[in-house]
């Protein structure tokens, strides 16, 4: 599950949640288009560390 979400500080983010079936707590969201201000954090991840049991990279 995906959803948009403008944040004040840094722009437009996208946010990924976990599909539970008891509501869908925000898992991980990403910088897409981040303000100028704060470009250097464009692509990267953010995620809530109790909410994940693992990463991996591709």
């Amino acid at each position: 599950m995906s959803a948009r979400s403008h944040k004040i500080r840094v722009g437009q983010v996208e946010i990924y949640a976990e599909d539970t079936g008891q509501g869908s707590p925000a898992v991980v969201w990403t910088y897409e288009d981040p303000y100028s201000a704060v470009a250097q954090i464009k692509g990267h991840v953010a995620f809530y560390p109790d909410r994940v049991d693992e990463i991996a990279e591709h």
